[in-house]
């Protein structure tokens, strides 16, 4: 266990992202924290938890996100921090 990195999405180069991406699926790091950018297009093979450290803008926005996790018929988590405000602001 001792390849467990955390590496971030942000503000990066295309070609940065991509190694990331590709460290991440080839399971050389554990957890990805990221953007949006990685909620649409990519498959990833094994991941069975996501965590929104924000609200979703959007119930399309939110589906997106969890649904990296529990493909292809697997099962997985999603685990969403709110504020009092977020719910509000939801209704």
């Amino acid at each position: 266990m001792g390849q467990s990195f955390i590496y971030g999405i942000l503000i990066v180069s295309f070609a940065e992202r991509e190694n990331v991406v590709d460290e991440f699926r080839a399971g050389k790091t554990w957890v990805l924290i990221a953007t949006d950018v990685i909620a649409r297009g990519m498959d990833f093979k094994g991941v069975n938890c996501v965590i929104n450290y924000d609200f979703p803008d959007s119930v399309a926005a939110y589906i997106h996100r969890i649904g990296r996790s529990g493909r292809a018929g697997r099962t997985g988590e999603a685990i969403t921090f709110y504020t009092e405000d977020d719910v509000l602001h939801r209704r």
